[in-house]
């Protein structure tokens, strides 16, 4: 079978017992939000996809330790330093996830970050404007460049970055969590407005929280982040994935089923 298909046999009822995985649109972020400590960090209910291995792979260029237990979904992460700030293009279109390393890294050193061209799906436009133009009013310098067929972002703060108010055109989950991640380390407070609220922004917060970063949700859309340097070893379970658990809601309705979705989350 051509592995960009699939062929289903419809017409039967779908039943029975399925345990949800955890967001991969959650584990992704988390996974790079880690960096921005050299603290320990354990993860459960860890989604065993492809995206997670990419992204560990990622996170192993720049200096990551990764223990991953596949079997009980469990996963320990610690980047005790930063050994490598040039991201292979080997991952250049493999997905969304290059450009949050930006957000990540910039609190951390003073150096150049240089990260590939993005990929990801194709649902819709997802200009990476947003990202630059939050990032840049923290004190950021950022460009984009090709040599020798390569094209990639690069990242710089010679002086650090320093907190300010931004209000994001557009309430995009990506630049919300590019400017998160750099937010926790500038200097002073920021405030974000017009942020995206999804659950896997909540559940980042959370982990942020955990891990030592002064930061909350407001009202409106609103969130507040005061500098942090001091962080801590953090224990996280990963949020069930809504979008995996909507698919097989879906479908069960469409087949005039019955299951049972065990680890799902009502609210999200």
């Amino acid at each position: 079978m051509d592995l960009d298909s699939l062929k289903i046999k419809g017409g039967i009822a779908l039943k029975g017992r399925i345990k949800s995985q955890g967001a991969k649109n959650a584990m992704t972020k988390l996974l790079v939000a880690s960096l921005i400590s050299d603290k320990k960090c354990i993860f459960h209910n860890v989604p065993n996809i492809g995206d997670v291995e990419i992204t560990v792979d990622l996170c192993k260029e720049i200096g990551m330790e990764v223990l991953w237990d596949r079997e009980k979904h469990i996963m320990e992460v610690q980047t005790k330093e930063l050994k490598n700030l040039k991201i292979s293009q080997r991952f250049s279109g493999a997905n969304r996830i290059p450009i949050l390393m930006i957000g990540a890294l910039l609190g951390r050193t003073n150096q150049e970050i240089i990260v590939p061209t993005v990929g990801g799906d194709d649902l819709g436009s997802r200009p990476l404007d947003f990202h630059m133009a939050s990032l840049k009013k923290l004190g950021a310098t950022l460009g984009y460049r090709e040599e020798k067929e390569e094209a990639s972002y690069f990242a710089k703060a010679n002086f650090g970055l320093k907190g300010t108010l931004i209000t994001l055109a557009y309430p995009s989950v990506g630049a919300t969590e590019n400017t998160i991640l750099a937010a926790i380390r500038a200097k002073g407070k920021t405030i974000i407005k017009n942020a995206a609220i999804e659950p896997e922004i909540v559940d980042l917060i959370l982990f942020l929280q955990k891990l030592g970063a002064n930061i909350f949700i407001d009202t409106d859309r609103t969130i507040h982040i005061e500098e942090s340097n001091k962080f801590y070893e953090v224990e996280h379970y990963v949020i069930p994935d809504r979008n995996e658990i909507t698919s097989y809601a879906l479908a069960t309705i469409a087949t005039k089923g019955r299951i049972f979705i065990e680890g799902a989350e009502h609210l999200h």
